[in-house]
């Protein structure tokens, strides 16, 4: 079973552009990659979450869980905004996210990130 789905790029035609460009899909074999090493078991994609920054370090402690640490944090230079919003809007309609809500993200906006939101004892 692919848990990656194959109709994604059918659900935001508006950003095919972005995503055929060599760094969108390099990142995004990345982020795939990254969370099926780092899954115990399938993946299951609620249990991750992709989203986009200007300054990673930042987000990455607005994001700290409750015992104060990220687990399987990650980083990625989608080089710019539109890249970047259409690898995060790939990976979101895929359940990699908390709300249904977007937005909120700076004109300078280029980096991807991933993170584990419900590690396990094996992380």
């Amino acid at each position: 079973m692919d848990p990656w789905g194959t109709n994604t790029h059918k659900t935001i035609e508006n950003l095919t552009s972005a995503l055929s460009t060599e760094t969108a899909k390099s990142i995004i074999r990345q982020i795939e990659r990254w969370v099926a090493e780092n899954s115990t078991g399938r993946v299951v994609c609620e249990n991750w979450y992709v989203g986009i920054t200007n300054y990673p370090y930042a987000r990455a402690s607005a994001h700290h869980l409750a015992d104060g640490q990220l687990k399987l944090w990650k980083v990625y230079d989608a080089k710019s905004r539109r890249i970047a919003e259409a690898i995060e809007t790939y990976f979101h309609d895929k359940k990699m996210k908390d709300k249904d809500l977007k937005g909120g993200s700076k004109y300078d906006s280029r980096y991807v990130y991933v993170f584990k939101k419900y590690p396990t004892i094996a992380d």
